[in-house]
């Protein structure tokens, strides 16, 4: 998809995020991730999500006749933990679904410069620049990083 993942979130597709289609994005992908459906994310959630997302991965790869380096192939388990570091999870080890709904909302705040409400072009972060650590917001105090 033109603009990359978090582009996926551009239900209307005008090109634009707006914060409602973001936060209606991290709902799906929390529905997603609390296979129990009872409002938090265990450790157990996140191993079955991260075991599902390494398989649609290596199916993926598959069905293009192609394997994952050894390296990339236990990605998933490789950053195990890394959804709820630190202050991600709270002290109690689980996400609840306000707290993952609170962080996306805060993820599109930090990006959107002119406060408008609205991403545009101008204020998404260019993927090839975060890949080299050029422009990217993690590591900006707020962003998400753990320090």
């Amino acid at each position: 998809m033109r603009g990359g993942p978090m582009m996926q979130a551009d239900t209307d597709r005008d090109g634009v995020l707006t914060r409602a289609e973001v936060v209606a994005q991290a709902e799906a992908q929390f529905a997603r991730l609390d296979a129990d459906g009872d409002g938090i994310v265990t450790a157990a959630e996140r191993h079955a999500a991260r075991e599902a997302m390494r398989d649609r991965r290596e199916a993926r790869m598959a069905a293009r006749g192609k394997t994952l380096p050894p390296e990339r192939a236990g990605m998933a388990d490789g950053r195990k933990g890394q959804m709820m570091r630190g202050r991600r999870g709270g002290d109690d080890g689980v996400l609840t679904r306000a707290e993952f709904i609170d962080r996306a909302g805060q993820r599109f705040d930090r990006m959107d410069a002119n406060h408008d409400g609205r991403l545009d072009a101008g204020e998404r972060p260019d993927r090839r620049a975060m890949r080299h650590g050029r422009g990217h917001r993690m590591d900006r105090p707020g962003g998400d990083t753990d320090q």
